[in-house]
């Protein structure tokens, strides 16, 4: 005996036709052109980030990223001043040397906005980007004590408390550099309260396109514009 439907159930979701992770903050995120675009504190399905097959085990957490070049061109300079200043005499202290590095690496940021997004990345690129930095670091900072004794040997007595400078000009002239190579900031202002992430991988566009495929469309939504 065929029952008559209650009108008061909750629609039934097929799990096959909606993966899990569809439903996630759609009208939040879109596909454009190739290029992920989102809004703040948007939640993308579990598609790794970083370009890893589907099915990986991973993990969600939220990505903050600078969104306004602005601030790189303002840390940038102020770092090669910095080194400039002390390296001229003007800071005679290390504990000023010391504050006003970290002042100028900070202190930039508070003129940017801050695109946040909830990603999910698999284990294995996370432990892969873990490792990188980790080695990057290291390399850094070997390259700075090379150079710091290549310095204070060959060229000028250099003293060791004057690290920080020296790092000050590293950093401003790499982030100058990434700037003017286009490479920063990772997320790029729309309008509209909608911004790009950069460099995602193409493994990760597919997936989120199919899955933007198979969402109802949102009839609250302004129409995709190319920009």
């Amino acid at each position: 005996m065929n029952q008559e439907p209650n009108p008061y159930a909750p629609p039934q979701v097929d799990p096959v036709a909606t993966p899990l992770g569809i439903q996630d903050s759609g009208s939040l995120w879109r596909i454009v052109d190739g290029r992920l675009q989102f809004r703040e504190m948007a939640s993308l399905p579990n598609v790794c980030i970083s370009g890893s097959q589907h099915g990986e085990p991973g993990t969600r957490f939220s990505l903050a990223l600078e969104s306004r070049a602005l601030v790189g061109w303002v840390r940038g300079v102020a770092l090669l001043l910095l080194g400039a200043v002390g390296f001229a005499g003007l800071l005679h202290s290390h504990s000023a040397k010391t504050i006003a590095f970290f002042a100028v690496v900070s202190l930039p940021g508070l003129l940017g906005k801050k695109a946040r997004i909830l990603v999910f990345r698999s284990k294995r690129k996370e432990s892969a980007i873990n490792g990188r930095s980790w080695l990057g670091a290291l390399l850094v900072g070997m390259g700075s004590v090379l150079l710091i004794h290549l310095l204070r040997t060959y060229w000028v007595n250099l003293p060791a408390e004057d690290f920080l400078l020296l790092l000050a000009v590293v950093v401003g002239a790499v982030q100058l550099v990434l700037l003017l190579a286009g490479k920063w900031p990772p997320v790029r202002t729309l309008g509209d309260g909608w911004f790009e992430l950069r460099k995602v991988p193409p493994e990760a566009i597919r997936q989120l396109e199919e899955i933007q495929l198979r969402m109802p469309p949102n009839t609250n939504e302004a129409p995709l514009r190319h920009r």
